[in-house]
């Protein structure tokens, strides 16, 4: 046996095992670094611009740093802020819903009405309306709590992410060189993944997921601008529903139109109803093309489902990481292409 092949074989084997025993070391704080190289992502661009100047260029170490303030103060802080007021929202709505204090005078009017028109249908708006809101708050207390439950873990995990947060924006491009250099693929087609990864980060993170939090504010600031109960919450639900390709935020402000209509709030509802048209659901036409200079060139459809089979598969970070495996799928067959293409045609 060829003792060089044995040295080789061994190698290979015993790199094999470290990086799955590294692997399993990192994986209890994985999705954490995966959120910190996400946020290097966005915020990368401003550390660049801020090293242009003397001093900041002088100490990378304190301008990484205060990026990662930025990063706290701007995005997180009010990220928190909000959650727990959209928990307190929810938890007062489903104890009024429980305890049967809540009116639902509005629903009344709309059985009567359907009851002048059609005497002889036998429908229970009132008892089923109580009912469905009762499981939806339920369902939705119940995974509030899941989310909340850990703090201690949460807290420890968001600590980590700010600290790789850090040294990603101080030495991130060394690292993705040192990737390249150890990567057997031409240096072209690494670049090319990176760069796809990077428009996929981009275009799920400022495209959609800053696209659809704005709107939810702005939906939120009009729910309570125009009177309709718990704005909070139901500016969090239009954040997710404009993750929707179908229907998007459109599937909360129309009802929060129409409960205003309904409940004689004429003046409320026609401001709420310019201000959903103009603001919530055009503001993604402006703001997307001013997000992205480059888009992933990957259809809308594709993106939605494997955001959503990611969430399945990898948990709440998956709508993020569903389109990132995605686009490196991609770029591998733009690199399949190119560079087997002309031995597969010659083989026919």
């Amino acid at each position: 046996m060829n003792y060089k092949k044995v040295q080789i074989g061994f190698f290979l084997g015993l790199l094999l095992l470290v990086l799955v025993i590294n692997f399993m070391v990192f994986l209890p704080y994985l999705y954490a670094l995966i959120f910190a190289a996400m946020l290097v992502v966005i915020f990368d661009p401003l550390y660049q611009k801020m090293l242009k100047f003397r001093v900041c260029k002088k100490f990378p170490s304190l301008t990484s740093f205060i990026v990662v303030l930025l990063v706290l103060l701007i995005i997180l802080i009010p990220l928190v802020s909000l959650g727990f007021l959209m928990v307190k929202e929810a938890t007062q709505l489903y104890s009024t819903v429980i305890s049967g204090q809540t009116s639902y005078s509005l629903i009344a009017k709309i059985e009567e009405s359907i009851h002048s028109y059609f005497p002889t249908l036998n429908i229970d708006l009132v008892s089923d309306f109580a009912d469905y809101s009762k499981q939806a708050l339920n369902f939705l207390i119940t995974n509030l709590g899941q989310i909340f439950s850990n703090v201690a873990g949460a807290v420890f995990s968001f600590f980590i992410m700010l600290f790789a947060l850090y040294y990603f924006l101080k030495d991130g491009h060394k690292l993705k060189q040192r990737l390249i250099v150890f990567s057997p693929l031409n240096d072209k087609y690494d670049k090319r993944i990176f760069e796809k990864l990077w428009l996929a980060v981009n275009s799920v993170i400022r495209g959609t997921l800053l696209v659809a939090l704005i709107q939810g504010l702005l939906a939120g600031l009009g729910f309570l601008i125009f009177g309709v109960p718990n704005p909070v919450l139901l500016g969090a639900i239009t954040i997710i529903a404009a993750l929707v390709p179908v229907g998007g935020t459109a599937v909360v402000v129309i009802p929060a139109i129409l409960y205003l209509f309904l409940t004689g709030q004429f003046f409320a509802g026609f401001g709420m109803l310019i201000w959903g048209f103009f603001l919530v659901g055009m503001i993604d036409n402006f703001l997307r093309p001013k997000l992205l200079e480059k888009d992933i060139k990957l259809h809308p459809f594709l993106i939605f489902i494997s955001a959503l089979g990611g969430i399945a598969v990898f948990g709440v970070f998956g709508f993020i990481l569903g389109p990132l495996i995605l686009s490196l799928l991609f770029a591998l067959l733009d690199i399949y292409q190119e560079e087997f293409h002309q031995y597969i045609v010659k083989s026919r």
